[in-house]
This record gives C-alpha cells, structure tokens and sequence, in this order.
C-alpha cells in the first residue's frame, strides 16, 4: 500500500522505516501518552502565508514584486525608507487575512455550517435563510453584505441537495453540484476577503502614505523633489472620502510598493546615505584604534572632509559624485596611513594628490554655493 502511495522516495522510505519500527517506538510513546491522558491526535494542516499565496481580494493578479517594496538589495531594502517597510507590513496584514480564511472557510466546514444553521434557526424560531441573514449582518459590516448573504443561502441550499443527491447515488449530477460548489465557494471566499482587507485598508493606508510625506518632508529643500506635496494632498483626500473611493486609490493610484531606489529617491539623499556610510566606517576606525587617533593630524583633515560633505547639501551631481569619492578615497587611504607604522612613498604620495583634488572640490563647492546665493 505504501508504494502506490503518490509520494517522493525519499517519503516512502521514511513511512516504510516508520512501519517496521512500529513496536519500538510505540513502546516508548504509549506510556507518555497515557500519563499525559492524550487520547487521540487532531490532523495539524500547515498553510504556508505568502504573497505569492494570496491571491484574493485585492491582492488578486498581484505577486511578490508588486506587493513588497522591502525585498530590494536581498530584502534591506526596507531600512531605506519608512515607508517600504509601512508597505510591506500592510501587505503582510492583507495577504495573512486572505491566507487565514482561506484556511477556515473550506469544503469541511461548509458542510458543518448546514448543520450549525438548522440547528440555530431552529433555536431562534426563524427561517435558515433568516438566521443567515442575521449573523451576516451582525459579523460583516460592508458593501458586499448582500452578495455575501446570498451566497451563503446559495451554498447552504446546494450542500443540502449534495447529500440528497448522495443517498440517491447519482454520480453525474453530484458531479455537476461539486464542480458548482467549488465555483460558488471560491466566490464567497473571495467577498471575505476583500471585506476584511477593507477593513485594514481603511485603517492602515493613511499611515503608509503618512510615513511617505513625512519622509519626504525631511528630504526637501528647494532643489530635491517637491512630490511630496501632492501626496499630502492625497492623504488629506483620502481621511475625508468615502470606502470606496480608498478602494479605487488603492488599486489604481497606490505605487509605494512599486518604488525603486535608484528612480524614487532623490539624489542629494542618496549621496547622503553614503556620506552617513562613510561617517559610518569613520566611527568603526576611531572605535578601533581608540581616543588617540583623535589627535593624529591625518585623522583629523579625514574628519574634516568627511563633515564638510556631509554637513554641505549642494545639487550638483558632478560636483557632488566628485567630492564623495574624494572623500572615500581620501579616508581610506588616510586610514592605511594611520594603520601601518611606516607607510609605503606610494601611500603617502597617493594620499596627498587625493587632498589636493579634495582642497580644489571643496573650493569649487565653496564658489558654486556663493553663485546661488547671488542668485537668489
């Protein structure tokens, strides 16, 4: 029996060895077993929840990449912005919502759900379409409640003539009422789901959208991008418009999940990220080599450089490029200086070009920031 079982080898092997190990194994189960009055085992289903998984509601037509915006640079991406990480905790509510009632609401318990409704309804002295109707309204508050409702009085009728069919053994029309059932179920599941997103959505998107605007608050100056306005603008629409005019923005116009680094970050940010990187390993080398370096004269001219860039928010991308590397090249070799005790004529000679270079960059910086100060 074992290998007609549809299974991998390697599964085989394990129930075969399982098999014949039977006896022992019983033998030293059993007695927990009983000291621990376990008398039976429930069958354990594992649902994976994944974005690739839920494919209801609104996340219907949706995979990995037009979901989460964190799983840039092998899933750092999300400690770039607030809001990519706002994003992908939003999506991770939604898709573990559709997961969830995908997991409960199945066949099996379709069928208890016939016998809970005539059970109750007989209770409540109504009808079992009444009761149904009843307990949807009192669980569900949304636009889709009708449909919901009928669907369920719909399943609740076909479950019942599935069994009247059973007793009958009429294969090909209990053929025809699976395939209707399975039809109708995927149906329902998908009006759950969609209502419970909405929910979420309701609650959870002005904070993505907040985080966004703040984030981009931060960014601006004059010369950085201005979008951010016209979000808060959105923001402010979408705390004063209807449900389903957050549904239409979130399926149409929502694009935080669909940002890159290198087109939706400014410029000057991302030069500011990597400054914020060497200042970074600036800190690691004094961690190092301890409170002395503070008066080394080459560390010192290192930091200066370091700061002044760092301090400094100028928009020009050459200027800008030309300086961070300078500034890179000049730490790092400022750094074998400090590490070695006799510093090779290359080092050295390399290390004073580079502060050369650095001296004219931070001249030309100075004479291009005067220029728009004229200007203005």
């Amino acid at each position: 029996m074992i290998f007609d079982l549809k299974v991998s080898q390697n599964v085989k092997d394990i129930l075969v060895k399982f098999n014949h190990n039977f006896k022992e194994i019983d033998t030293f189960l059993y007695p927990y077993e009983y000291l621990a009055n376990l008398e039976g085992k429930n069958q354990i289903e594992l649902i994976r929840i994944s974005p690739e998984d839920a494919n209801l509601g609104f996340g219907k037509g949706k995979g990995l990449d037009d979901k989460l915006a964190g799983d840039q640079f092998r899933a750092f991406g999300g400690f770039f912005k607030k809001s990519w990480r706002s994003n992908d905790l939003l999506w991770g509510r939604l898709d573990g919502l559709n997961r969830l009632i995908e997991a409960l609401v199945t066949e099996e318990s379709v069928k208890h759900f016939k016998d809970f409704v005539e059970r109750e309804s007989i209770n409540q002295k109504v009808t079992e379409e009444k009761y149904i109707e009843l307990l949807v309204k009192e669980c569900i508050q949304g636009k889709h409640n009708q449909e919901i409702i009928e669907a369920l009085i719909e399943l609740f009728k076909l479950v019942k003539d599935i069994d009247a069919e059973k007793q009958k053994n009429n294969v090909k029309k209990l053929k025809e009422l699976q395939e209707f059932l399975d039809s109708l179920l995927n149906r329902l599941l998908n009006k759950l789901v969609e209502e419970g997103q909405r929910e979420i959505i309701s609650t959870d998107l002005i904070q993505v959208i907040g985080d966004d605007i703040d984030e981009r608050k931060q960014w601006s100056d004059k010369n950085a991008d201005s979008m951010w306005t016209a979000t808060e603008l959105a923001e402010e629409s979408l705390t004063q418009t209807t449900s389903d005019y957050k549904d239409d923005y979130f399926r149409n116009l929502y694009r935080v999940c669909q940002e890159q680094l290198g087109k939706d970050v400014p410029l000057p940010v991302r030069y500011r990220w990597l400054s914020k990187s060497i200042l970074i390993f600036r800190d690691i080398l004094v961690s190092w080599q301890g409170e002395t370096i503070n008066k080394n004269p080459i560390y010192v001219l290192c930091d200066i450089g370091v700061s002044i860039y760092h301090r400094l928010k100028p928009s020009n991308r050459v200027l800008n490029l030309s300086l961070l590397v300078m500034v890179g090249l000049f730490l790092f070799f400022g750094g074998q200086l400090l590490l070695v005790d006799k510093a090779k004529f290359f080092a050295i000679a390399i290390f004073i070009i580079i502060l050369v270079i650095l001296v004219l960059l931070l001249l030309k910086l100075i004479a291009y920031l005067f220029s728009l100060i004229l200007s203005d």
